[in-house]
């Protein structure tokens, strides 16, 4: 499984499993054989017990007395088995009621039930979980493969590990899930709320897509996209707004006037507002998509259509990261020797940047032929040729794409029909808003909060998995 050593998770968003303990195994990537051993299993809600009071009242009459669903019971297994294995067997053979979910995005079952002992049926926090030899694994029950002799415990939570060992909240990360969606969907999303912030200068448009494009881009980024849009995005809209009513002085309203005896209007500076809004959430926007629309994904949207052009786009995007890092490098490894731009006189430090520039177009230019050579061993441009691809329209992306396609509608339908329309010159002014007005500024917010929606329902998704993970 290949590990990002950016932030030491795998595909599947496993943090660094800890020294000692076994790393999962994907399921379906080892044999079940007929070879059988032995384990431990159990199954309890014993903390239930101490939280009747939160306990769903149509629940009660559901709970054991000692709280022991299973006692603990020497079960067979068979080598190459899960932890999911042995529970949908053991359950099935007891007749003890279980249901589970898929989660693709974590590649395992997720428990949402034992003994119709539901997740949240004892609160927010309360779930099912497991645990192997006292050790509560960071991944699911589908990746755990059962040893000799392990003790298997399954106990429900009423506090999100807490209460049983295990606190889920010190190691929380949430992968942004959209991201994980068919490149279409990704396509189509940006290509409507990119074309909307452009287009759509109502105020409310505006600040919904600002708003917007700030919520996700710090969602996906963090810290840096904060400081980015705090420190340079919000200022920028500032001087922008500004600077416009020095040149543009039309507008109705006159609040006074500038030592070149011009009009300093109303509308000149709203106007320089909008358009400044507008220009930082497009930026913010381009930042979101720069994100999530990776080269492989562009290259498999445009590679039939244009794929010279695709190509090159997705060399171009993949470039600039990758000589920024470079250069990173390069400047470092000068600066050991005293012979970055930062040392000597100003003439000395020129010098430096030119060696550096130097060492630099001689890397991009020795890159772009082991490229070359790389492609054409693999037989790019040749007729016939077929490519792998790792994205298929699933029906999760297919709800998604109905979505955003119905909302992108409504919105449309309320810019062809003058709804979402507003002037700032000579004097502002939208149409008057009804009843049904209000749709097309509802579905404009819900479409560009859609990665948002996503996140969140991952993000609940995933405290639940991690219940029993």
């Amino acid at each position: 499984m290949a590990i990002d050593p950016s932030t030491g998770k795998d595909k599947y968003q496993t943090d660094p499993v800890p020294d000692g303990k076994p790393v999962p195994v994907e399921p379906g990537s080892v044999s079940v054989t007929k070879n059988a051993k032995t384990c431990t299993m159990s199954i309890e809600c014993k903390t239930i017990l101490d939280n009747m009071n939160n306990l769903n009242k149509e629940k009660v009459e559901l709970v054991p007395k000692d709280g022991v669903i299973m006692p603990a019971t020497t079960v067979t297994f068979y080598e190459g088995e899960s932890v999911f294995n042995l529970l949908q067997r053991e359950t099935k053979k007891n007749k003890i009621h279980m249901e589970f979910s898929n989660t693709p995005i974590y590649n395992s079952a997720y428990i949402e039930g034992i003994h119709n002992l539901y997740e949240f049926d004892c609160g927010e926090l309360s779930g099912w979980m497991y645990k192997v030899n006292g050790w509560f694994p960071n991944y699911g029950c589908s990746r755990y493969q059962i040893k000799q002799g392990d003790v298997i415990e399954w106990v429900y939570t009423c506090d999100l590990g807490r209460d049983v060992g295990a606190d889920l909240m010190k190691n929380k990360c949430y992968a942004d899930a959209f991201s994980s969606y068919h490149p279409f969907v990704n396509f189509l999303y940006f290509a409507l709320v990119l074309f909307f912030s452009m287009v759509l200068m109502h105020p409310v448009c505006l600040t919904v897509s600002l708003i917007a494009a700030f919520w996700y881009s710090i969602y996906i980024k963090g810290k840096k996209a904060a400081r980015f849009n705090f420190l340079i995005l919000l200022p920028m809209l500032v001087v922008t707004a500004i600077i416009n009513p020095a040149f543009n002085h039309a507008g109705i309203t006159i609040l006074t006037y500038l030592p070149n005896g011009n009009p300093l209007t109303l509308e000149s500076i709203l106007y320089g507002v909008a358009a400044a809004t507008m220009l930082a959430a497009v930026i913010c926007w381009f930042s979101c998509y720069n994100e999530v629309m990776t080269s492989d994904k562009f290259v498999y949207l445009f590679g039939r259509i244009i794929p010279a052009l695709s190509l090159i786009l997705s060399m171009i995007l993949r470039f600039v990261p990758r000589f920024k890092a470079q250069i990173k490098v390069i400047s470092n490894a000068q600066k050991c020797v005293g012979r970055d731009v930062s040392n000597g006189s100003v003439i000395q430090r020129a010098k430096n940047g030119i060696t550096i520039l130097s060492i630099m177009v001689t890397w991009a230019l020795e890159n772009a032929i082991e490229t070359a050579d790389s492609m054409r061993s693999r037989g790019y441009g040749l007729p016939g040729r077929t490519a792998f691809s790792i994205f298929h329209l699933d029906s999760r992306d297919k709800k998604a794409l109905a979505a955003i396609a119905g909302l992108g509608l409504c919105v449309l339908a309320g810019q062809i029909f003058g709804i979402l329309y507003f002037r700032y010159y000579p004097s502002m002014k939208g149409n008057p808003l009804e009843i049904f007005s209000y749709f097309p500024f509802i579905a404009y917010a819900g479409l560009c909060i859609v990665p948002i929606i996503i996140n969140e329902q991952e993000k609940r998704q995933w405290t639940a998995t991690q219940l029993n993970s």
